[in-house]
């Protein structure tokens, strides 16, 4: 009698540990390469772009149950959602194809430059999509997605693109910066020098933005122009909830604050090459393997630091950068006004160590907020693509 009771006390002791340490990642079989992914607003559902079937699906997240599914152009990449309409980009067909959610039917779709890859959506209403070899960025209006308003002249190779309270973030690879676009301005208001190799870029809460480089996540206030916050790490892909930076190891995926300390830490197996962000968890793809996970519920924050994680303090505070308010063009052919850009001196790239020593300290603050100028639209101007300079590899 007493070895059954301590037996069945430690069974349900080492089952209730397991449920509160383990943030379980739960695998769903896809039968497709998937590319994009984004939750809808209250998390319960996952959108899902099926690259090698040309497809658009609704997924219920608890389950993996396909709900819906909508037609898309050939090579159904990037998503993005406004919360009325779903984006998603067509990298080969070189156009992006609006759905609305209600009914997820395709109701329209807009054409965009070549190598388009990331989109974004503006708070200002429409989508922001960058074009990695045509060196512009795509505006697209969903109530007239037959007249994309194009900003060119985005020097050179766009990667990444992500819209903030009232900026438009995107990042470059030659030379290596971040250009920070205020609304209704063709020509970005900072540009801000970046480690090499930028690539993808993820909002946060006052206008900041966190960017995956090569060799490091930094955070970028675009409106004072400067890194505030850097931590050497080679990453996969980043994206963000609110004021949390989602960071895909080979291994891990890693909480941070916006000042990139880690807050928590969930690991993975498999080979998953992107990450997005839910309301309360994360979902991972794997294109290789033809499927994707979903972690429902993200783990407690330890309190925990890495030295790693720094805010550069030695780079004297620049002016703030005016966020100059353009007209809408009438004329989207007319020549744009051409102002110099601002380029802002940014602190030496923190040198990556091996294993960073975790140390308990308080989270770093982050940098002061300049007042948020006029939201973005999409009528204003702007039009995006996407692509490495590598060639495209098939899945």
């Amino acid at each position: 009698m007493v070895f059954r009771t301590l037996n069945s006390l430690a069974v349900s002791f080492l089952c209730a540990v397991a449920a509160v340490a383990q943030p379980f990642l739960v695998d769903f079989p896809a039968g497709a390469v998937l590319r994009g992914a984004v939750f809808d607003a209250s998390g319960d559902a996952v959108y899902l772009s099926a690259y090698d079937l040309n497809e658009v699906w609704k997924v219920l997240a608890a389950s993996g149950e396909i709900l819906a599914r909508a037609d898309a152009g050939k090579g159904a990449s990037a998503l993005a959602s406004d919360g009325a309409v779903l984006a998603c980009v067509n990298r080969s067909a070189k156009t992006v194809s609006l759905i609305r959610l209600n009914d997820f039917s395709v109701i329209g779709e807009a054409s965009v430059g070549s190598g388009a890859d990331e989109i974004t959506a503006l708070p200002g209403g429409g989508f922001a999509v960058a074009n990695g070899f045509s060196d512009s960025i795509t505006l697209i209006d969903p109530g007239n997605p037959g007249a994309p308003v194009t900003i060119n002249g985005v020097s050179s190779v766009p990667s990444g693109i992500a819209a903030s309270e009232s900026l438009l973030a995107v990042t470059t690879r030659s030379p290596a910066a971040l250009l920070v676009y205020a609304g209704g301005s063709q020509t970005p208001n900072a540009t801000v020098p970046l480690p090499d190799g930028p690539s993808k870029v993820a909002s946060l809460p006052g206008d900041q933005f966190a960017v995956l480089t090569k060799q490091s996540v930094v955070v970028v206030d675009g409106g004072i122009g400067r890194i505030v916050a850097e931590r050497a790490i080679v990453a996969r892909d980043i994206a963000s909830r609110g004021d949390r930076v989602l960071i895909l190891g080979a291994a891990s995926v890693d909480i941070c604050d916006a000042a990139l300390n880690p807050l928590s830490t969930v690991p993975v197996e498999g080979d998953s090459s992107s990450i997005a962000a839910g309301t309360n968890g994360f979902a991972l793809l794997s294109p290789k393997y033809k499927a994707w996970s979903l972690c429902a519920t993200l783990p407690a924050a330890t309190g925990q630091t890495v030295a790693g994680a720094t805010a550069p303090g030695n780079v004297p505070e620049p002016a703030p950068v005016e966020a100059a308010q353009l007209p809408a063009l009438e004329d989207t052919n007319a020549a744009p006004v051409e102002p110099e850009p601002v380029v802002v001196a940014q602190a030496e790239p923190a040198v990556e160590t091996p294993e960073p020593e975790i140390v308990e300290t308080a989270p770093a603050e982050p940098a002061a907020i300049e007042p948020t100028p006029e939201p973005i639209a999409a009528t204003a101007e702007v039009e995006s693509e996407t692509e490495a300079t590598a060639p495209e590899v098939s899945p």
